[in-house]
C-alpha cells in the first residue's frame, strides 16, 4: 500500500492511504482541483515533472 506521510506536529503523524479516489493535483493554469489517475500519469513521466491543467483551460 502506498500512503502520504504528513507530519502534523512532532508527536502526531497522519497516513494516508492513495487509492484511485483520493489522488488530487490543481490545474496549472487555473488552480482549479483536478482528480488525478495515477496509473495514466506513471506512464508517461514522474509525479515531480508533470504538470496538470484541467478541461476548461484545455
Amino acid at each position: 500500500m502506498f500512503y502520504i506521510k504528513y507530519g502534523m506536529y512532532e508527536e502526531a503523524t497522519l497516513a494516508v492511504p492513495i487509492t484511485t479516489e483520493n489522488v488530487f493535483t490543481k490545474c496549472n493554469k487555473c488552480e482549479r482541483e483536478i482528480k488525478v489517475d495515477l496509473e495514466e500519469i506513471l506512464k508517461d513521466g514522474d509525479l515531480t515533472s508533470t504538470k496538470l491543467v484541467c478541461q476548461e483551460c484545455i
